[in-house]
């Protein structure tokens, strides 16, 4: 009889292939309970839009606050190497899912709406750039199972000024896992996005164009 080696790569794609009644969020959080504990999220606290939260604390909330009901979710310690941190030591992995929100510098004008009310901890000049044991070491997670979401802020606007430029530490880590990604900005006014004329029926129907000043499908 053979027998198969559970993980958390398997016991997900396991939960992955099943049909449930109840929303798929709470069946992978069933099935990290049951192998591993309470499912471990991280987020770069190097990433734009965390480092917006934590100077105005208005960016993340809606989204932190409903993973915090199901997961145990913590921020990464910007003065020390991103890869220990997800990896642990002796072969344990410390986090399930690291989340990337753009890996650059980044502060809140004083007459932004929210305003900040926080100092950036951050300084401005610090070095963002991937070290080479950060990207071999989160290639490592990610291949032992580790669940990596990178968010790619736009860039190369017509009016954009000097760098560095929002995409570029993204595009190394990216490059690193062997996946491309550009600099591309879509100007939001006069531009139209509309579904595929060859995509399913059920999404030509239920969607509308989505422009510069309508962005949500008619049926959510």
């Amino acid at each position: 009889m053979s027998r198969t080696l559970l993980t958390r790569r398997t016991v997900l794609q396991a939960v992955a292939s099943m049909t449930f009644a109840a929303p798929f969020v709470h069946s992978v959080h069933a099935a990290g309970r049951l192998s591993f504990g309470v499912t471990n999220i991280m987020f770069d606290s190097m990433g734009a839009q965390v480092q917006v939260q934590n100077q105005t604390d208005n960016r993340l909330t809606t989204w932190t606050n409903a993973l915090t009901k199901h997961y145990a979710v913590n921020d990464t310690d910007w003065q020390k190497a991103i890869a220990p941190q997800l990896e642990g030591s002796g072969g344990t992995s410390l986090q399930d899912v690291f989340i990337v929100t753009t890996h650059q510098y980044t502060s809140v004008p004083k007459h932004s709406t929210p305003p900040p009310i926080n100092p950036n901890p951050i300084p401005a000049d610090y070095n963002f750039g991937y070290s080479s044991s950060d990207l071999g070491g989160i290639l490592r997670w990610v291949e032992a199972g580790g669940g990596l979401l990178l968010f790619v802020n736009h860039s190369d606007f017509p009016d954009q000024g000097p760098g560095p430029y929002w995409p570029i530490n993204d595009i190394q880590l990216a490059a690193a896992l062997g996946i491309t990604t550009v600099f591309a900005a879509i100007p939001l006014g006069g531009f139209m996005m509309r579904p595929n004329r060859r995509a399913p029926r059920q999404i030509i129907e239920h969607s509308e164009p989505l422009g510069s000043r309508n962005c949500l499908p008619r049926h959510q």
